[in-house]
């Protein structure tokens, strides 16, 4: 699901008015989330004997950061493009 928001997202940054560093992180933001949200479940949980999570599991609340960094920036950014200054 995050693959396809991540997608959906490389479109609307085209549209979006922003100075183009900041429509460079809007893209980066969500297909990197896409990959860490899930490497912190699989990798927290690695080891056959693990009963507890690891410290990896500190990748999933990253990746749902930039996810909602990575939207609202997007989102800033689109809202701008429909009220311009």
């Amino acid at each position: 699901m995050i693959v396809i928001l991540s997608l959906l997202c490389q479109v609307l940054a085209d549209a979006a008015t922003l100075p183009a560093w900041l429509v460079w992180i809007a893209r980066i933001a969500v297909p990197l989330a896409a990959i860490s949200i899930p490497a912190g479940f699989f990798l927290s949980m690695l080891r056959p004997t693990a009963a507890r999570p690891s410290a990896a599991v500190g990748l999933i609340y990253a990746g749902a950061l930039v996810l909602a960094a990575g939207v609202l920036l997007l989102g800033i950014g689109l809202i701008r493009s429909v009220y311009p200054r």
